[in-house]
């Protein structure tokens, strides 16, 4: 045994048939190719002996645990892993700007307090998660004139704006009739499917339904995709119920929660999934994820739970 290597010393050379310590975060000395553990070594004085040991072993080459052409993706947000992964290869980054994003509320149900305004805060938060700077600039009444001189405001100094409510069939569902070039209006997945999106004087403007469940699967699902590359969590789970889902070429989102590998979802009443009354469930954000679903699902079966 020849001396100790420590993190932070320069990296040494080591003659054949003798050895060094090494401490964990040291770099091998060159011609080292292999490690024995210290648990296992047996050392007398400076001689070392212990267990035989192949070439190679607890070795990890430079640039071993990522391989060239794996890493981050363009249009990947920049969190704590990703950031930390950029560091180990490269100085420097090249980014884009964070996009600023309006958002407004709608229903005069909030404008007065009747009811607290939650998806304005819904959608802040899940924009901060894409990458962008959200910035709450109030609520539409249910008034179309009043609607549109906010709205025609609100696309000064945003780079996309995003409502909330008002984008349905409804007698005074007003926001999506200000769209000035629609590109489509409603999504096949429910909870979500009353989505438009189009431009509102060269303003991409992003309709989202008004039930929070329906605002959060529209965002997660759909308008996420404005922004960046999500990274989905997903795992296997056994569904504890049977669900019967119908075969009308919507794909159905059921939220749930886990438990032991097992995915129990909500609002299912006699086997039928209640997608009207779960869109309208606040307490649906508080699940663990959510399951994809174009037809029916037997108890047991195998499901991919998207985690939330």
């Amino acid at each position: 045994i020849e001396g100790s290597v420590y993190a932070g010393d320069a990296p040494s050379v080591l003659e054949e048939g003798k050895a060094v310590r090494v401490a964990t975060g040291a770099p091998l000395p060159s011609g080292a190719d292999a490690v024995v553990k210290v648990e296992v070594a047996l050392i007398e004085g400076d001689e070392l002996t212990g267990p035989r040991v192949e070439r190679g072993k607890y070795v990890l080459f430079r640039g071993s645990d990522v391989q060239r052409g794996e890493g981050l993706d363009e249009g990947s947000v920049l969190d704590e892993r990703s950031m930390a992964l950029a560091a180990a290869c490269t100085s420097m980054v090249e980014v884009v700007r964070a996009p600023r994003v309006g958002v407004l509320s709608s229903g005069k149900e909030i404008l007065t307090g009747m009811m607290a305004d939650t998806n304005g805060p819904l959608v802040c938060g899940l924009l901060r998660t894409l990458g962008a700077q959200p910035v709450h600039l109030g609520v539409l009444p249910d008034e179309p004139e009043a609607i549109q001189s906010m709205l025609d405001a609100a696309c000064d100094g945003v780079d996309v704006l995003i409502t909330t409510g008002g984008a349905s069939v409804g007698e005074r569902d007003y926001v999506w009739r200000m769209l000035e070039r629609t590109l489509f209006r409603g999504v096949s997945i429910r909870p979500g499917k009353p989505l438009a999106l189009g431009y509102l004087h060269d303003t991409p403007l992003v309709c989202l339904p008004g039930k929070p469940l329906g605002t959060y699967t529209a965002m997660r699902l759909v308008v996420s995709h404005l922004f960046c590359t999500q990274r989905m969590r997903v795992c296997t789970a056994q569904i504890d119920r049977a669900v019967h889902i119908p075969r009308d070429g919507f794909q159905y989102v059921l939220y749930g929660f886990l438990s032991k590998g097992t995915f129990s979802p909500m609002n299912v009443v006699n086997g039928k999934y209640s997608v009207s009354v779960a869109s309208t469930m606040l307490s649906g954000v508080l699940c663990d994820g959510y399951v994809l679903a174009e037809g029916s699902l037997e108890k047991g079966e195998s499901v991919d739970v998207f985690l939330m």
